[in-house]
């Protein structure tokens, strides 16, 4: 089971500022689909499944710290790109701080905590792949397509997870 891809990560940097992609990175960063979201909710299922699964709850702390990896590249991109790098977003033309409210607290067993692991896995692979096909800077779309090696990699140890349940 990995925890990351293999192979050194691109350096977080553009052809030149650009508005539209730092909005994006910072989407990246603290919108409710985010690696600050992921890092959060990896931080309680950490601590709720500590006495249930050590194992998982060990497992929880190590993606956790490369979605903290994700976070730091992202928000280095964001300033690249001429953003200022704050745990925000924009949403409908304005600046939106990202919140706790964006973490699903809601699970009772840690089944439940690795099934919601793998489901906002999956939608950060769709998101990233819609950059993708939206960003033209070459030097973005590398560090996009290396992150997304990453979640996919999250997305096989999700799933051997809950095959071994």
């Amino acid at each position: 089971m990995g925890i990351q891809a293999s192979g050194p990560y691109p350096p977080p940097q553009a052809q030149g500022p650009n508005p539209a992609y730092a909005n994006m990175m910072l989407s990246n960063t603290a919108a409710a689909n985010s690696e600050m979201s992921a890092v959060a909710f990896y931080r309680y299922a950490r601590m709720v499944s500590r006495n249930k699964d050590s194992e998982i709850s060990l497992l929880f702390h190590k993606v956790s710290v490369v979605e903290m990896h994700h976070l730091d590249l992202f928000g280095q991109l964001a300033m690249e790109l001429g953003a200022d790098p704050r745990l925000w977003h924009c949403r409908n033309c304005r600046m939106e701080y990202w919140s706790p409210r964006h973490v699903s607290y809601a699970h009772c067993t840690v089944e439940d905590l690795v099934r919601s692991a793998l489901e906002d896995e999956r939608a950060a692979i769709r998101k990233y792949e819609c950059q993708l096909e939206r960003i033209a800077d070459p030097h973005i779309a590398a560090l996009l397509q290396r992150v997304t090696e990453d979640e996919r990699e999250h997305v096989h140890l999700w799933e051997e997870v809950l095959g071994k349940s």
